[in-house]
């Protein structure tokens, strides 16, 4: 892990520059964009109770129209 480490960080004898820190946060930031939704999904579904999906669904879908139709898809289930 070490020879990672010294190839992520290698600074070849200069300090840090104010661009290698919002590089890495803007890397930070894409890799939580990417995963976070797959992660919340996953620990999501460890939830315990009832499925809430008709709680949250038409709250979800309510500007695009009455949403009634996609309550009575959702009651039907």
């Amino acid at each position: 892990m070490s020879a990672v480490s010294a190839f992520l960080l290698r600074r070849r004898g200069r300090g840090w520059h104010w661009t290698d820190v919002v590089t890495w946060i803007w890397l930070i930031s894409g890799v939580f964009l990417m995963f976070g939704p797959a992660v919340w999904l996953v620990f999501s579904s460890f939830a315990g109770g009832p499925c809430r999906i008709p709680a949250v669904l038409p709250a979800l879908c309510h500007r695009a129209g009455s949403g009634a139709g996609i309550r009575q898809a959702v009651a039907a289930l």
